[in-house]
């Protein structure tokens, strides 16, 4: 459906006199809708009006646009989400370094209301403070709800009254919402003493939330002017708000595709039900929202009978007024009732509505056909079809001929080669790494750009060769070998996350149920056999779905969050203890390592290890806060835990390993050749001495294993062999997805486990330089127990 260019105008005040608008909200709306980019909106409220709150919401709001700009390759809500938390990092740092401060001043707090637009789409966040309106086909979406502002509203449980300002934590959960955005729609930000101001003005004037439909389809002009007289009315010293309106269209230029036909009904439906809600009875004013006469009333029985001020009533207003007065209700039958928010009344708000969601899941939008279909012009003729496949294959076939004689211009073979071998001279030449990666890189975008132009690949692939060999010396790049597709994940694994642990006894997975790997003799089909399935009964104790498994020298275990099932080396018994809980709270999937009997739980949301003595448990396994609280700092990024050596490892998002010891954090290794946010799994075995990283790269043809050494030097890269690939089969690479890897250093095999199959590749590692005084790094050292 078509979108026109969106107009927006702001106003501000402070100090009692006209301000910049642009110190308090930013709209970047150039080039949206039509040219394929984002457009966004950012409005920034410090809670306290202080100097250092202020200049702190001037830095969260370009920290927030700036980070919106660089991952506008995500989903607009993650982006939102970790926008959100870069800024609220900078302000929970800054409020923690004040409070150590001699001269400490009150933490600073803001607030926040970011949209993102993106084709039809707008997604929203919001921290309070600061007041936000969403008025489409009659319906007026508010947060906070319209009647927050009153003393006798009753707050309910809803992932808005959870969400908290910037600097409140160290964490940052923004109330999310996302709507169809189409033409005519009227969005208003404005800031909390604004959105009061006016809120109020409204309700004392005998009007409610419904009427402020009449912004839908208004000049931004207009609906702006309404909230300029209520500042200067109030006489407010410090205000905001901004409008941005899509202009209308008439109905025929909006029906485009088959899709349009459909919403173009339910507009028509939602036009006709909000207008007959304005032919109902006019609610009382004294009840309406339960706070109408709320203000007017508290101020008379403070400060005795007040002189009336002139109201402002707009044209339109008025006869609305009228109306509802013609048609109100005798007294004593009921002057009025409260009715139900638009929420309550139309149900759960939908495809042109707002979907709200906590977190940074991802929304995967309307699965309906017309989404999925490709979208056609509406043509009603049979015989258009053959002619326009016709003009298709006339427009491809005409586009390959220009190609092939204007666009390819005549190779100089000779001259590219010469270039290529000079590159890989100079690389040989090459005193440093550095300079010979620089070669390198250079030869192969060369390498790239002549086989892109037709260059032979008997002329290249040579070549090719030489520059692989060459980069991998420089980068300590080991190739895997013998690298094979051994199986398809089973259909009942479904959307869960898959885990995987070696054991003398060979390899398990879980997701949702536990499967063992049995390689099968020569020339038969590996299996995935199911040892212990969802639903099944452990010493009469229900199996849910697991998510978690590790193993140690007492045994095998998994666990569905309520319960880890023990399978002991002795006695190969299942045997069933219950997990404590923490004020009840659930435990969430995430990693779990073990070690001498007992479990340990990673929960980075809340910044903890937990360990659960399992072999020697009575009853409930307790849960005990293992890390100490100065080693807490960065564990909200951790994503996998190892222990190895007897000590824990911890794995950060960056690609940082965590070395604790007895519950404190001993060191921080950085290894090479790991880029932030490609990190995904952490092994670590005794026997070698390496840590194993799996690695993802984002562009999906370069993920890896980088091994490394407890001090995080002698590091190697173990990548795919040469020329790998899938061919015609419809599968992924094997780095494509990656969840978990798996690695049998007493055969040198991995086990990589992506989005829909498992992978084996066999390798060899150097071995490790001698511990110093010829100590051996195979024996613990400790047990990973915290002292106390």
């Amino acid at each position: 459906m078509t979108l026109t260019s969106p107009a927006s105008v702001g106003f501000a005040v402070a100090g009692g006199a006209p301000a910049d608008a642009r110190q308090w909200i930013t709209v970047d709306l150039a080039g949206f809708p039509g040219a394929g980019r984002r457009g966004y909106i950012v409005a920034t409220e410090p809670v306290a009006r202080a100097w250092h709150s202020i200049e702190l919401a001037n830095q969260s709001r370009e920290i927030i646009l700036t980070e919106l700009r660089r991952l506008r390759h995500l989903p607009a809500d993650e982006a939102l989400g970790r926008a959100c938390a870069a800024a609220n990092g900078v302000v929970f740092g800054k409020n923690r370094d004040m409070s150590f401060a001699s001269d400490a001043e009150e933490p600073s707090l803001i607030g926040v209301m970011a949209l993102v637009f993106e084709d039809q789409s707008a997604t929203i966040a919001y921290l309070p403070p600061g007041q936000l309106m969403l008025v489409e086909d009659g319906l007026t979406y508010t947060v906070p709800d319209f009647a927050s502002w009153f003393p006798d509203y009753q707050q309910a449980e809803s992932p808005a009254s959870q969400a908290e300002p910037l600097g409140y934590a160290s964490w940052t959960a923004p109330l999310m919402a996302q709507t169809e955005v189409r033409a005519g729609d009227t969005i208003i930000l404005c800031t909390s003493r604004t959105g009061r101001a006016y809120i109020e003005d409204v309700v004392e004037s005998g009007h409610s939330l419904d009427d402020l439909s009449w912004f839908h389809h208004r000049d931004p002009d207009a609906v702006l002017d309404t909230f300029r007289e209520v500042v200067i009315d109030r006489d407010l010293p410090s205000a905001a708000a901004a409008v941005v309106g899509f202009p209308p269209l008439p109905n025929t230029a909006q029906i485009q595709t088959l899709g349009d036909v459909g919403r173009r009904l339910k507009d028509s439906w939602r036009h006709g039900t909000a207008m007959t809600r304005q032919l109902k009875p006019a609610r009382n004013p004294g009840r309406a929202l339960g706070t109408a006469a709320s203000p007017a009333a508290a101020r008379g029985a403070r400060n005795g009978p007040q002189p009336q001020r002139p109201r402002r009533q707009p044209r339109v207003d008025r006869a609305i007024h009228r109306l509802q007065g013609a048609l109100e209700p005798a007294p004593g039958k009921g002057a009025g009732w409260r009715r139900p928010t638009p929420a309550a009344e139309y149900g759960v708000i939908g495809t042109h509505g707002v979907d709200v969601f906590r977190g940074q899941s991802h929304y995967m939008g309307d699965p309906s056909w017309r989404h999925n279909l490709p979208r056609l012009p509406i043509i009603g003729a049979a015989w258009i079809w053959p002619l326009l496949l016709m003009i298709v294959a006339g427009i491809v076939l005409g586009g390959l001929w220009i190609r092939e004689e204007y666009l390819v211009p005549d190779v100089d073979v000779e001259a590219a080669v010469a270039s290529i071998d000079r590159r890989i001279v100079e690389a040989q030449d090459a005193t440093g790494n550095d300079a010979i990666v620089a070669e390198l890189t250079t030869a192969q975008r060369e390498i790239d750009a002549a086989r892109d132009l037709g260059v032979a690949d008997d002329v290249l692939n040579q070549r090719q060769q030489a520059v692989t060999e060459l980069l991998d010396d420089a980068t300590n790049v080991i190739r895997m070998s013998d690298a094979q597709r051994i199986g398809s994940l089973p259909e009942e694994f479904g959307e869960a996350r898959v885990q995987g642990v070696y054991t003398p006894a060979g390899v398990f997975f879980v997701a949702g149920s536990l499967y063992q790997y049995r390689p099968n003799p020569e020339g038969a089909s590996p299996e995935l056999v199911t040892i212990l399935s969802e639903g099944e009964s452990i010493a009469g104790t229900p199996v849910g779905s697991l998510w978690g498994v590790a193993f140690d020298v007492q045994g095998l275990y998994v666990t569905d969050g309520m319960t880890v099932f023990m399978l002991p080396v002795e006695s190969q018994e299942w045997q069933a203890v219950p997990l404590g809980r923490i004020n009840d709270q659930e435990w969430t999937p995430g990693p779990i390592a073990a070690f001498d009997g007992s479990i340990y739980l990673l929960q980075a949301q809340y910044r903890q290890i937990y360990r659960f003595t399992i072999d020697s448990a009575e009853g409930e396994a307790v849960p005990r806060d293992w890390l100490l609280t100065g080693a807490r700092d960065r564990i909200e990024s951790a994503s996998d835990v190892a222990i190895f050596d007897g000590r824990v490892y911890i794995l950060l998002d960056d690609g940082t390993i965590q070395q604790m010891y007895l519950g404190d954090l001993d060191e921080e290794v950085e290894p090479s050749y790991i880029e932030p946010d490609t990190a995904v799994a952490l092994v670590g075995q005794v026997g070698s001495g390496y840590l194993y990283e799996a690695v993802e790269d984002e562009a999906g043809d370069d993920g890896r294993i980088v091994a490394f050494d407890l001090e995080g030097g002698n590091a190697a890269q173990l990548r795919l062999p040469m020329g790998i690939s899938t061919g015609d089969a419809n599968v992924l690479a094997p780095f494509d997805g990656v969840q978990d890897v798996i690695v049998d250093e007493s055969t040198g095999t991995v086990y990589i486990i992506n989005a829909d199959g498992i992978w084996t590749a066999r390798y060899s590692l150097p071995p490790l330089p001698e511990a110093p005084n010829g100590e051996s790094t195979d024996d613990p050292a400790a047990t990973p127990v915290a002292s106390g």
